[in-house]
């Protein structure tokens, strides 16, 4: 692959605060729409503070990817400085520790925290998504991969059980992405997602988790976005200007569900490990 696919004018540079800020919709914002429209509302009229798990993963990408806020040890009475994340003396240390024992070379050559926007053809809608590593080239086997960092507390091995799970769904996030490059690039080739996953007790061993587009669960996890993609779509359209505000309004209950049926459940999980 050719570097052009990965340059300035395809992928922008955004801080957090410009990136959340930006209407688009992302996976995220998405798979609460999975949940419910309500869920969806809050998601994107209000913004949480985020929690000591989320503050401590947006620490560890900034420490393995070489970008994003600076990490911090917070000390009582200090003045908190924007674009600046504040750890625990403990979640400190372990960030430091972690990110030692991180092989660099897995975040080589390519663009961290490269920002994709474009309008999907088949909604209208447009959308937005932060690869976590864009590499400059083909992986060895001809596949082009996208790659994204998570921490867990798991022993990596037990990471595909999180794929699945209804309040990660990263299986969602997988074909977002791996759509979203293929609408900013229009790169016809071999496309995969990877998932490098860090455990998060010693020794902080590192696993990788590629996710082939042919495996039939994501066939599967396609279909369900593209099915929630245009639901959303269709919401839009109906409510006009207030659609985000009448979301609000609608059960959590909700009429629109792309979750596979249970026995499908099992099918899916065989299926990726």
């Amino acid at each position: 692959m050719s570097k052009t696919l990965v340059r300035k004018e395809v992928f922008c540079e955004m801080d957090d605060e410009e990136y959340f800020s930006h209407p688009a919709i992302d996976q995220s914002q998405l798979k609460r729409w999975m949940k419910s429209p309500r869920a969806f509302a809050l998601s994107r009229l209000n913004q949480d503070e985020p929690s000591p798990s989320m503050r401590f993963g947006t620490a560890m990408h900034s420490l393995v990817l070489g970008k994003g806020p600076r990490v911090e040890e917070s000390r009582r009475g200090e003045e908190k400085q924007k674009g600046t994340v504040y750890l625990s003396s403990s979640e400190y240390s372990k960030c430091r520790a972690m990110s030692g024992f991180f092989p660099e070379k897995i975040f080589k050559d390519g663009m961290s925290e490269a920002v994709m926007i474009a309008k999907d053809p088949a909604t209208g809608l447009t959308l937005k998504g932060k690869a976590d590593f864009l590499p400059y080239s083909l992986d060895a086997d001809g596949i082009y991969r996208i790659r994204d960092y998570k921490t867990t507390n798991k022993e990596r091995q037990a990471f595909s059980k999180s794929i699945f799970d209804p309040s990660l769904r990263y299986d969602i996030q997988a074909v977002f992405y791996m759509k979203l490059f293929r609408l900013c690039t229009g790169y016809l080739g071999p496309l995969g997602f990877q998932f490098v996953v860090q455990e998060k007790t010693e020794p902080y061993s590192v696993g990788l988790w590629d996710v082939d587009e042919k495996n039939d669960w994501v066939k599967k996890s396609r279909a369900a976005m593209e099915l929630a993609l245009r639901s959303l779509a269709s919401f839009k359209k109906e409510h006009g200007k207030a659609w985000e505000k009448e979301a609000l309004d609608i059960d959590p209950i909700f009429e629109f569900d792309v979750f596979p049926e249970a026995w499908q459940s099992r099918e899916l999980y065989s299926e990726a490990l």
